[in-house]
């Protein structure tokens, strides 16, 4: 690389000049080439010798063997260009100033990680290529996560809060349901004369069954639940006397009525039961309210036994277990939000942790489940529906750009592809950038607490804990480089 510096030249020249009054002063004591040992030096090429291999000759009292020499600079010619303390860059050959001088870290590390946890990120790093992504403390929260709640159930859950938040908040859409309910062919007619009249809903009505149809492909829902799950929900929603809608209600309502018809085998359907029971305790049972919780894991632990729901209970036994469940749902449902936000509801603290996991998995089903690094078409349009689901599951617009941005970060982690990366840090940005919130939402998300990073026993809210491990990965990257990047990486990266 032609370098125009006059520092560099100078530098170089230097060099040079220094090489041969080594070898033309006699210090060196021998001289090895190729066709064997030589005292004339005009066949040498200076420029392409290593001068400290040369002194540590000297000083040893060794043989020089050029082609040593010559390796050598090879070697480091590879290497940063250093000038005592100066560096210069590949790109740009003005003086960049002094290296770090910090010391890397050493073993166990500062920030909390073990020597055990350290080589397992190591050896994580040596088969994949990446560093293990840190976690948030959002899937460990102070209150816990029932261990019958999978990732799985998860995902479906997360499903049924957004169809029913669809239909509940736009009634409009419940409408076309029910029609659809009756007489699927008469569908795009209603909606294309709907759009003929410039409804001010309509341009959120823009083909909405293509959207719920993506939608439901990403999350991985059979036709034949979503059909079931839709019906449900319609009936749900269409109760005048349904003031707000919560997840306790959609899992009550989706029990009632379910048949084992509806699922592929057995095994499927029970699962899926199971879910719900697992859920509604999640839920309910993460309040500190007093209410029987005792009774009310008592009767979920009966809609889980197989034997005895199904076979040993009448329909109007397991009408009345719904029931009492209900009736507790109830009672913490009819409680005020502890901060006065608008739309609050009880339930946006006392399980935060399953509104913000579950919204999670909302924005994870934006990307291609077939090509994980891409982003579906219809992610905008689909965006704007999940605003829908704020005020079932308490996010706000700066909690919303914090959960995106932790999204799209770790599925950058996962798959290395640069634009996710630009995207996530597009929506820390937002995050940022979001208008002064009122008192009463910053001590709503203050209040949503969880452990640190990295074990850590630190408590931060939700919104710290996510950029703090951001962080703290970056951190790790960039201290920890020198256990990561061995001669053959460090030589593609300089050479890129």
């Amino acid at each position: 690389m032609d370098f125009d510096t006059s520092l560099l030249r100078r530098y170089r020249g230097d060099r040079r000049r220094l090489t041969e009054f080594l070898f033309s002063s006699g210090f060196v004591r021998e001289v090895q080439t190729a066709a064997g040992t030589t005292t004339s030096y005009t066949t040498i090429d200076f420029d392409s010798i290593s001068t400290d291999c040369v002194l540590d000759c000297i000083r040893s009292g060794d043989v020089l063997d050029v082609s040593q020499a010559t390796d050598r600079y090879s070697n480091e010619a590879v290497l940063p260009i250093m000038d005592g303390d100066t560096f210069y860059l590949q790109t740009l050959t003005e003086s960049a100033g002094s290296p770090p001088h910090r010391v890397p870290p050493s073993l166990p590390l500062e920030n909390g990680k073990s020597v055990e946890s350290f080589n397992i990120e190591k050896k994580y790093y040596e088969a994949t290529g990446r560093l293990p992504c840190p976690h948030t403390g959002i899937t460990e929260p102070e209150n816990g996560t029932h261990e019958g709640v999978l990732d799985d159930d998860l995902r479906e859950s997360a499903y049924e809060v957004f169809l029913s938040c669809m239909l509940f908040f736009r009634p409009e859409i419940v409408a076309a349901e029910s029609r659809n309910m009756k007489k699927r062919s008469k569908l795009f007619s209603i909606l294309k004369s709907r759009r003929e009249k410039n409804c001010p809903e309509s341009e959120y009505l823009e083909t909405p069954w293509n959207i719920l149809h993506a939608i439901r492909t990403q999350m991985q829902i059979s036709e034949s639940v979503d059909a079931f799950i839709r019906r449900r929900l319609v009936i749900l929603v269409s109760d005048k006397s349904l003031e707000q809608i919560d997840i306790p209600s959609i899992s009550l309502a989706l029990l009632t009525g379910v048949t084992r018809s509806i699922f592929t085998d057995e095994k499927h359907f029970v699962h899926w039961r199971n879910r719900q029971a697992n859920v509604l305790e999640e839920i309910l049972c993460s309040d500190n309210h007093k209410i029987e919780k005792k009774a009310l894991r008592a009767a979920l632990e009966k809609i889980r036994n197989l034997q005895e729901w199904d076979f040993k209970m009448s329909t109007s036994e397991r009408d009345d277990i719904l029931l009492s469940v209900d009736h507790l749902a109830a009672s913490i449902s009819s409680m005020p939000g502890r901060f006065g936000v608008d739309g609050e509801t009880r339930y946006w603290t006392s399980c935060y942790h399953m509104n913000c996991m579950l919204y999670e998995k909302l924005l994870f089903g934006l990307f291609d489940i077939l090509e994980d690094c891409t982003l579906i078409e219809e992610a905008g349009e689909i965006l704007k529906l999940l605003k829908l689901t704020w005020p079932v599951l308490g996010i706000t617009e700066k909690l919303h750009h914090s959960l995106f941005s932790w999204v799209l970060f770790q599925q950058f982690h996962a798959t290395e592809e640069q634009k996710l990366l630009e995207y996530a840090v597009r929506e820390v940005g937002r995050a940022f950038d979001v208008d002064s919130c009122s008192p009463k939402e910053i001590a709503y998300l203050r209040s949503l607490v969880c452990f640190g990073v990295a074990g850590n026993e630190t408590r931060l809210n939700v919104i710290q804990s996510i950029f703090s491990s951001i962080s703290s990965w970056c951190d790790s990257k960039l201290q920890d480089y020198h256990l990561y990047f061995d001669q053959v990486y460090l030589y593609l990266v300089m050479t890129y």
